[in-house]
Formats: structure tokens, C-alpha cells, sequence
């Protein structure tokens, strides 16, 4: 149900904003799309510092925007967390000069300023082993070796998962389809 507040809000902010900005790439996209390496893509997080991130600033220019509220990406679904997190150490609190939680900055300010505050997490992890290996149904091991060369992760996703999905595919009834 949407909440009263989201309904007059009329106007928010979508930041997605991480290692990637670094040399301007399109998120995890940039790697999934076989645009460069995953380990190339990883690179950027040593020239990630977020030195002229300042959560204050951008909480009063959204304020002054007229915006309501403001989202912004904790975790990418290249798995680099802008928080610290004992679940991973693929954060830019721990690798990468930045060495601080961003997120906990951002929320700290948007709520100081008395803007809602969003969090976009995305629950699939390009970065994480097991994952990959049930999304492509490669080994861990040949993922390992992919890493090192651009690959089209995305081509090795399932059907149903692929953007080129077509109108005139027919659906596969969910009891039937493979898990």
C-alpha cells in the first residue's frame, strides 16, 4: 500500500552512485555486458576516495529542490556496498580509500534535514560465487576464470531472465518451470 506522505511527495531523488563512477561506467552493467572484466571493473574501487561526497550538501540541495525525498544506492548488484557490513568485505568502507560508511552519512543527513530517505539494495550479487554459479550454471572455478576477461554474463542468465524475451515466447506454467 502506498503511504500517504509518498502520494504528495510529488518529487524525489535517485541517486546511483558508486565504484563505477570512477570511470564513468554503467554500473555492474559495465561487466555483465561484457563491456570490460570483472577484475577490471573491481579495479575502480582503489580509485574510489567519495572525497567530495558530502552527505549535508546534497541533503539542502534536495531540499531546495522542492524534492520530499531522496534514494540512494546502498548496493549495486556488482555487490560493492556503500555501508560496512560483516556479510561481505566487498564494501568501500574496507576496500577502497573512501574508508567510511556512506550510507550511514547519507541517512544521518537526509533525516537531519527532515527528508525521507530511501535505500536501493539489490539482492542479486554479480560478486558472490554461489550466486553466479545458480544464475549461469558454471562452477565456481570457471567463474573465477571469467573474471579476468570481458564476458557477456547477461547471455548466460536463463530464458526467462533475458531481456529479449519475446511477446510471442510462450510462458512456462510455474509448476513446470526448473528451479
Amino acid at each position: 500500500m502506498m503511504q500517504d506522505w509518498y502520494k504528495k511527495a510529488k518529487l524525489g531523488i535517485f541517486f546511483h552512485w558508486g565504484a563505477y563512477s570512477v570511470r564513468g561506467t554503467a554500473e555492474s552493467w559495465a561487466f555483465a555486458n561484457g563491456i570490460m572484466s570483472y577484475n577490471e571493473y573491481m579495479e575502480q574501487l582503489k580509485g574510489f576516495t567519495a572525497s567530495e561526497f558530502d552527505a549535508k550538501h546534497w541533503a539542502e540541495m534536495i531540499k531546495r529542490s522542492g524534492a520530499k525525498y531522496a534514494v540512494l544506492t546502498a548496493k549495486h548488484s556488482d555487490g560493492v556496498c556503500l555501508f560496512d557490513t560483516s556479510y561481505t568485505d566487498l564494501s568501500v568502507v574496507k576496500k577502497s580509500p573512501a574508508g567510511r560508511d556512506l550510507i550511514a552519512e547519507y541517512c544521518d543527513a537526509m533525516h537531519e534535514a527532515g527528508l525521507y530517505t530511501g535505500i536501493y539494495f539489490s539482492n542479486t550479487d554479480w560478486s558472490d560465487l554461489d550466486h553466479m554459479e545458480i544464475l549461469t550454471g558454471l562452477t565456481q572455478g570457471e567463474m573465477i576464470k571469467l573474471r579476468g576477461q570481458s564476458a557477456e554474463y547477461s547471455s548466460m542468465w536463463p530464458r526467462q531472465t533475458k531481456a529479449e524475451k519475446t511477446a510471442d515466447a510462450e510462458p512456462v506454467p510455474r509448476e513446470k518451470q526448473e528451479i
